[in-house]
């Protein structure tokens, strides 16, 4: 049996982030819902000049980008937690003390996870936040 989630518009004052070095998945979490963004690394560039260590490489700016691109769709967030399997995250942290001061002040929490499900990662953040699940209409019980 299904159950309706009372329709109503998700704050993006509390966002919970994943992220590795390939993507970024980023939940704006409240009583009402949750929403989801996504945000991909750019790829590796191939180096066609021969040298010793030749082969694929990050150019600088990419990681830059990437980070740039998660700092924008965090720009309405009050409250941040991050969680990734790598150290990536504190990598990210360090970028937003270099170049942006106020998100960087919203993060509030930063936890070492695997890979974890869309559920386990809306339940992460839930449980971060203090947050109950949505309600459900009585209608719909």
């Amino acid at each position: 049996m299904e159950h309706a989630v009372e329709e109503a518009p998700v704050s993006h004052a509390r966002a919970a982030v994943w992220m590795d070095q390939h993507e970024a998945r980023i939940l704006f979490v409240s009583e009402n819902g949750v929403e989801a963004q996504h945000a991909t690394a750019p790829g590796h560039h191939v180096h066609r000049h021969p040298k010793p260590h030749g082969g694929e490489h990050a150019h600088p700016d990419d990681l830059h980008r990437y980070f740039d691109d998660v700092a924008k769709a965090l720009k309405d967030a009050e409250q941040v937690y991050l969680i990734g399997p790598s150290t990536l995250k504190y990598s990210f942290v360090k970028y937003l003390h270099s170049n942006d001061r106020l998100l960087a002040a919203k993060i509030e929490g930063v936890e070492s996870s695997d890979h974890p499900t869309d559920a386990q990662l809306v339940a992460l953040a839930r449980h971060h936040f203090g947050l109950s699940k949505p309600r459900i209409l009585p209608s719909q019980r």
